[in-house]
């Protein structure tokens, strides 16, 4: 709800339109190409975004990253539990450490490393962050690990998110950057949907560390394509 209101009375419109002639035909025009625009021609401009190469890996990652979290998010109350008998206060408190230490990241720290290094970099910076994270977790004995483990966590996440997001408009083309933009967004909310199945499965069936344990091998594969990503903007940043 907040950044709703930010982006209503602060963001400024980045498309200006002059006069109330052009107002009508732009809405007019908007109007048109929604109606007829069908759900199969709307799949079809997915998949022709999906078609560029780099598209589709930073996509694939975006949702391997958002699918680990959600581990995080949907079992730390339950692992608290088992392992330091902790109630909802204490989970609170880290929950609440872990939005300080995003806020730190995506508003004090973000624009400077973004410059320094480039999203390609973050992204893979995020990865490591995130491994690191999910496997400090099931040794974590003490309040100040756990406190270490989140903070990784809520970093990486806080850098991730925001430069993969920003890498996707800088691959797309004009044309597909809303569907490309739409298709990110898609499998981040999947990634919401099937981590805490998949994290709740693990927890249950299999042990309390388990849906960490199984994070960090999948930020280790997200590693790796991160870092393909990384080479591959690199090589076209080079042959520009």
């Amino acid at each position: 709800m907040t950044a709703f209101f930010f982006a209503l009375f602060f963001l400024p419109e980045s498309h200006k339109i002059s006069s109330k002639a052009e107002r009508v035909a732009a809405a007019d025009a908007a109007r048109k190409s929604a109606l007829g625009r069908s759900l199969a021609d709307r799949m079809i401009a997915s998949l022709r975004a999906l078609h560029y190469p780099n598209l589709a890996l930073v996509t694939v990652i975006l949702f391997l990253v958002g699918f680990v979290f959600a581990h995080m998010e949907s079992t730390l109350a339950l692992w608290a539990d088992v392992a330091f008998g902790w109630e909802a206060r204490e989970v609170g408190y880290l929950f609440a450490f872990a939005g300080v230490v995003a806020v730190i990241f995506q508003a004090g720290l973000l624009g400077p490393l973004t410059r320094r290094f480039g999203e390609a970099r973050l992204i893979v910076f995020s990865a490591i962050l995130l491994g690191v994270g999910m496997a400090l977790v099931p040794s974590a004995t003490t309040v100040s690990q756990v406190l270490l483990a989140i903070a990784c966590l809520a970093a990486g996440f806080g850098l991730g998110n925001p430069s993969i997001q920003s890498l996707i408009t800088q691959l797309s083309r004009p044309e597909i950057a809303g569907v490309a933009l739409g298709m990110g967004q898609a499998a981040s909310s999947l990634a919401r949907v099937v981590g805490p199945l998949w994290a709740g499965f693990l927890f249950q069936k299999i042990g309390p560390d388990w849906p960490y344990i199984a994070g960090a091998c999948f930020m280790a594969v997200v590693f790796f394509l991160a870092e393909n990503l990384r080479r591959r903007v690199q090589t076209a940043d080079d042959a520009v």
